[in-house]
């Protein structure tokens, strides 16, 4: 007589870990808006040009960025005129943290939150003189926006406009409106 054994086994599920999808983004961008400061001989333009690292996680980019800042102002274009032998002062060097949240992971069009904070010196390198605070080799500024993305692939078009709060010393203080516009590459 043959006989057959069935035994039952129950299926192991195997469960696997999602992880999100992780990018990293390169961004550059020119763009230009206006200042108004304290001082009205030094309320005019700014053309700013930003260059950003980001890593992506899931909605948020966290990144570090690095921007040059032209103010076409009075004050700025005498300093340039009166100084062409010496280095001019008509700008500013940043180096600041950027944080951005997005509605989306991965979207053809995507729009979202952005900040930046960090501290900035003169475009010559020198420190920021002025008769209340003599030694002030760095100064501090926020900015907050919205950005607007549009790309396909590894490439993205976007457009941040932003508000910034900028303090040079205890009296120096001034505010900025610019948009700027530019690529980003996707890794």
């Amino acid at each position: 007589m043959l006989t057959f054994t069935l035994s039952a086994q129950n299926p192991i599920a195997i469960v696997q870990a999602v992880t999100p999808p992780r990018f990293f983004w390169l961004s550059g961008g020119i763009g230009g808006g206006n200042v108004i400061n304290t001082n009205i001989a030094t309320t005019g333009a700014v053309l700013p040009f930003r260059a950003e690292a980001m890593w992506q996680k899931k909605h948020r980019r966290l990144g570090i960025g690095i921007a040059k800042e032209i103010y076409l102002s009075p004050q700025a274009l005498n300093n340039a005129y009166t100084n062409f032998t010496v280095k001019p002062q008509i700008g500013i060097t940043k180096v600041y943290l950027v944080y951005e949240k997005f509605l989306f992971k991965r979207s053809p069009v995507n729009i979202g939150f952005s900040s930046n904070i960090g501290g900035f010196v003169p475009s010559d390198g020198s420190t920021i003189l002025t008769k209340d605070n003599i030694n002030n080799p760095i100064s501090f500024f926020a900015n907050a926006g919205i950005v607007l993305e549009v790309g396909i692939g590894m490439i993205h078009v976007f457009v941040r406009p932003d508000v910034e709060y900028q303090a040079w010393d205890l009296t120096h203080t001034q505010s900025q409106v610019a948009v700027t516009a530019g690529i980003r590459l996707r890794f």
